[in-house]
This record gives structure tokens, sequence and C-alpha cells, in this order.
């Protein structure tokens, strides 16, 4: 599984731009059933991924790889503000 999981981070890491993730991040906040309109890290990744069906442990271990990715990406992106919680 971590094989499959390892290649679609790096794709996703390949194709992803400042444009490409404020597009998805939009709609996802349009769907949100959070009022608030945040969105959860892990069902960023899910999303991103095309994988909806990945457990914590899965998304974790993707989230790791891809967040430092997000980070830069969301600092391109003054419409969006990448809150942390650690």
């Amino acid at each position: 599984m971590y094989k499959e999981l390892a290649e679609a981070v790096e794709q996703f890491l390949q194709d992803v731009t400042p444009e490409s993730l404020e597009k998805e991040i939009w709609e996802l906040i349009r769907k949100s059933p959070d009022p608030d309109g945040g969105i959860d890290a892990y069902r960023l990744i899910r999303h991103f991924l095309g994988q909806p069906g990945l457990n914590n442990i899965q998304t974790g271990w993707a989230y790791q790889r891809i967040r430092p990715v997000f980070k830069q990406l969301f600092e391109h992106i003054p419409s969006l503000y990448y809150f942390t919680g650690d």
C-alpha cells in the first residue's frame, strides 16, 4: 500500500501549483460541512490524492511528506491561510 501511496504523493508534488491548489481548496470550502469554512488537513490530503478511503495512519504518512509543500504554496495564495495547530 505504501508504495502506491508514495507514488501518488510524488505525482501530486510534481503536479501541484499555487493556482491548482487554490482552485481545489475553494471548491472544498464551498462543499464544506464546517460552517466556518475550514478544511481539515487530512481531508485535503485525501482529496488531492484522490483516495478518500485512506485511514488516518496512511493519511498522516502522506501529510508529513506533503506538508512542507503546502506551506510554501500557501505563501503564494493571499486569499487563503494555512493554520497549523502544532
